[in-house]
């Protein structure tokens, strides 16, 4: 019998708290599969999320690696670790055991993938990540005109790791969406929508 198995893309932030890099990865597999060949299929997925249109090879970009196995840890979250106080980290030596003697069952079956430190390899393109943080600028501004410093903090926490330039660089690229407005005397920012694809302005 066939179940659906859930991996789970999990890093940490740059606050040390834990958060999922995208979507799940769902394989249709029996639970007397082996652990190693469950990580080389997610090994494809991830290769062909990486692998743009009509190309042949992945492209992870400038700051992306591969998920390689010297830089994973599989664990089992802890309300699946039985008896466990927290997430049980699967061993290397366990990787030719089957789902079933690992702990999965029918109905618990979800593994997590991690780098073993922060921001070894990505689960998704950097796109995926620039979209996700333009989707979560547009609905935390809203209807406002805000401080770039007063939206800064309230996206912080929120804010993918995975993009590296800053906030306010961030929505220079997207003038289109964003419109800022810089105080040239003071070096402060306002930021709103662009509903009307205004230029940006410097007073």
């Amino acid at each position: 019998m066939e179940v659906d198995l859930i991996i789970r893309g999990r890093d940490k932030d740059h606050f040390g708290d834990w958060w999922t890099m995208g979507d799940d990865i769902v394989l249709e597999v029996p639970l007397d599969k082996q652990l190693s060949e469950i990580i080389k299929m997610v090994q494809d997925v991830l290769r062909q999320r990486f692998t743009p249109e009509g190309a042949d090879e992945p492209d992870y970009g400038e700051h992306g690696n591969p998920m390689h196995v010297t830089r994973l840890d599989i664990v089992l979250p802890v309300y699946l670790a039985k008896g466990k106080r927290d997430d049980r980290n699967i061993t290397e030596s366990e990787w030719s055991m089957s789902l079933r003697r690992v702990g999965l069952t029918a109905n618990n079956c979800l593994l997590e993938f991690r780098p073993k430190e922060m921001g070894l390899w990505m689960w998704h393109p950097l796109e995926y990540y620039k979209n996700q943080y333009r989707e979560l600028l547009v609905k935390t501004i809203g209807n406002r005109q805000v401080m770039l410093s007063e939206l800064v903090e309230e996206v912080k926490r929120t804010r993918p790791p995975p993009i590296r330039t800053s906030t306010k660089v961030f929505l220079r690229c997207y003038p289109e969406v964003f419109w800022v407005t810089t105080h040239i005397a003071s070096g402060l920012s306002e930021v709103r929508l662009n509903k009307t694809l205004e230029p940006p302005t410097f007073l």
